[in-house]
């Protein structure tokens, strides 16, 4: 099954069963056509880890009284999910507008000062 089919049959049975979805799962369904079990795939390939800096998410979030969870990592042109981030790693990302140039250019910096 293609995965525009297999969004449209978790859409349906979201809005059969509105009560089996949590807010959270519902914003991953809605905004990155993640089905909460493909999110649980991801997280499990990644061993639990940002598929970036390869450490765990370190953020507390106040409303569920733990770690934050890792963030949907996607191409805002195509929606293509890449991977999952900490909180760090996407807010960096985000910064230098996903720019890749940008991005090696401050690996450079770095590396000319680094000891």
């Amino acid at each position: 099954m293609c995965k525009e089919c297999r969004a449209l049959l978790q859409r349906a049975a979201e809005h059969a069963n509105p009560a089996k979805y949590s807010r959270s799962q519902r914003h991953l369904i809605s905004k990155y056509n993640l089905s909460p079990e493909e999110y649980a795939a991801l997280l499990k390939r990644q061993g639990g880890l940002c598929a970036l800096c390869r450490r765990p998410e370190r953020v507390l979030d106040c409303r569920r009284k733990g770690v934050r969870r890792l963030a949907v990592d996607h191409d805002h042109a195509t929606r293509k999910v890449r991977g999952l981030l900490c909180h760090a790693c996407n807010v960096m990302i985000g910064h230098a507008d996903h720019d890749p140039a940008l991005l090696r250019a401050a690996a450079d910096y770095l590396d000319r000062f680094a000891t």
